[in-house]
């Protein structure tokens, strides 16, 4: 397990009352029981990976976040670590971005959309870059959403140690993200089986079932921005205003940083490629 660092760290993971001149277990600025054994022990399931396998403590780590992320704020008496928490957050973000990538992949391959057309090699190469380059900008946006809350975490109020501590937990944050394949998999179903229903069904069969499936990813990015919440919340003890600066401020950066990476940028690619095309084969 993770000790501690110095021995002349004491803090209470409650409030961050510096416990090392106190003899009683209890926190006398928040009240809370500290079991001092277990001060500097991560509880985060990830960090015990080599005990636990990789993928088991991943999805630990993932639920622990999802449903009580408040209890990460132990880990604030435990020294950063900073390669942890992003190679988490590397790893949520491969579930979000994969299945994503792969449904637009297969959506124009078995789609209407013909992205190589033998006739047309250079237009087609426009299509491609294209593409790629909106493929790379998803995953340049998925790593950025899970790493931007972290500039939330270092108010000034914390010393630079509890704020590095602060930062590297943030980046757990994330963790609800990870729940994209399953959520992609219930509007799938949702689609699949309006399909094959066919017919006239009922009204309410029909809204239930949309319910079901388009309200899922309002769910997820709902527990997200609670999650972060309740972290930054639990980590820093940041005031209403902090808090909800955050709430507000992450989900319009996140729409913005999407708008540019996803759909700006590609686009612009691909009309540059269409200028050059028609200055190349410009007939003089």
């Amino acid at each position: 397990m993770t000790q501690l660092d110095s021995a002349s760290e004491l803090y209470c993971p409650g409030c961050g009352y510096d416990l090392r001149s106190i003899g009683s277990n209890r926190c006398p600025e928040c009240g809370l029981t500290v079991d001092r054994s277990q001060l500097g022990q991560s509880i985060i399931p990830w960090l015990h990976r080599e005990k636990l396998g990789r993928y088991r403590a991943f999805w630990r780590t993932v639920r622990l976040v999802s449903v009580s992320p408040r209890k990460l704020a132990h880990d604030m008496s435990c020294p950063a670590r900073f390669r942890d928490a992003v190679l988490f957050r590397r790893l949520v973000a491969l579930h979000v971005w994969i299945p994503i990538a792969t449904l637009a992949c297969l959506g124009i391959i078995f789609g209407d959309a013909r992205i190589w057309v033998g006739s047309d090699i250079a237009g087609s190469v426009v299509q491609v870059i294209t593409l790629l380059t909106a493929l790379t900008g998803l995953w340049v946006w998925i790593l950025m959403i899970c790493g931007l809350p972290s500039y939330f975490f270092h108010p000034g109020a914390l010393d630079v140690k509890r704020q590095n501590r602060a930062i590297t937990l943030s980046y757990y944050g994330c963790a609800p993200l990870a729940w994209t394949p399953i959520t992609l998999g219930a509007i799938l179903l949702v689609v699949g089986m309006l399909f094959f229903i066919g017919g006239d069904p009922p009204v309410i069969l029909i809204g239930a079932m949309w319910m079901f499936g388009f309200l899922s990813p309002f769910l997820q990015i709902a527990d997200h921005i609670r999650a972060l919440d309740a972290l930054l919340s639990a980590t820093t003890h940041s005031g209403l205003a902090r808090r909800i600066t955050l709430q507000l401020l992450f989900p319009i950066a996140a729409v913005v940083l999407g708008l540019l990476l996803v759909v700006g940028i590609p686009l612009a690619v691909g009309f540059v490629g269409v200028i050059l095309i028609s200055v190349t084969h410009r007939v003089p």
